[in-house]
């Protein structure tokens, strides 16, 4: 199930979680909302400020959540640990009680917490109501660690303030090994492209894309022809053609295939065409040590 931005239009099926979560949690005596919070308005200015998301299973939302920069008044008054960088908070989270315990609060902390990490946030704060005793634990099982309590109008019991910090990784590529899915041979004479070598930055950064070189070489007596295609370089006896391809870095492991690509090749000066032919180019190994910022 995909976590999704919130529209407006998406309003009213999140306010329905709402609703039937807090029946639930009134009929265990828990008050953490009321008939008044979260109102539609206030559900209305999440999706305008595009911090709303949640997951909508069959068409229907069944979770939300709203993260943003913004700070509660009384959390002012609460002794952060970390102050140095930019702080994503957490509000307003919800799963329909039919569904609980199916992983979905976790997946959308996991999610709020990679979206802080891919946006430079330093840490993550939150708040969860002093009366709910299960929302407490799911969040120390998280690792967020208490730094105080703060009390809100029209709530009996104050809510537990807490704080996780984001570490921030990146890769240090230690090998690659690159991968031909079949020869390209030129039809005159024989000759083939072979993988060369590659490259690869030496460092790279979780949630984003970056390029690759493989060098294909083409050898024999390539000297002798005419001026070869755009793209191609004169390289000792031969000529080396440069292919760019991408890979992407998400939740700490390499997306290897996101290499895949495939490449059409066109005359070689008077050796003849391949007319159409594809080579499928790809890494079979992308290996890297990831380390803490």
């Amino acid at each position: 199930m995909e976590i999704v931005k919130g529209q407006v239009t998406d309003v009213d099926g999140v306010l329905s979680i709402f609703k039937i979560a807090n029946q639930h949690l009134q009929k265990q005596g828990i008050h953490q909302w009321d008939d008044h919070y979260p109102s539609r308005e206030l559900l209305i200015a999440d999706a305008e400020k595009e911090c709303l998301f949640g997951i909508a299973l069959d068409g229907r939302w069944v979770a939300a959540m709203v993260i943003d920069d913004v700070q509660e008044e009384p959390w002012e008054r609460v002794d952060w640990s970390y102050h140095a960088g930019r702080v994503l908070c957490i509000h307003r989270v919800v799963v329909n009680p039919e569904i609980q315990g199916t992983g979905l609060g976790k997946k959308l902390v996991r999610f709020a917490e990679e979206y802080a990490r891919t946006h430079g946030y330093a840490a993550i704060r939150l708040d969860a109501y002093n009366g709910n005793p299960s929302a407490l634990a799911f969040y120390e099982r998280l690792g967020y660690e208490k730094r105080g309590s703060v009390t809100f109008p029209r709530f009996a019991l104050p809510y537990t303030c807490y704080e996780k910090r984001i570490v921030r990784y990146h890769a240090e590529v230690v090998a690659i090994d690159p991968h031909v899915e079949e020869s390209v041979t030129i039809a005159t004479n024989g000759i083939t492209l072979e993988v060369f070598e590659s490259y690869s930055p030496k460092q790279i950064h979780v949630g984003h894309t970056y390029p690759i070189v493989f060098t294909f070489h083409e050898w024999g007596m390539m000297e002798e022809a005419a001026e070869p295609r755009q793209g191609f370089e004169k390289e000792g006896s031969g000529w080396a053609y440069y292919i760019y391809g991408k890979f992407h870095l998400e939740n700490h492991q390499l997306d290897a295939g996101a290499l895949i690509m495939d490449l059409e090749y066109g005359a070689f000066a008077d050796y003849g065409y391949l007319h159409g032919k594809y080579v499928r180019l790809y890494v079979t190994r992308l290996e890297c040590e990831f380390v803490e910022e």
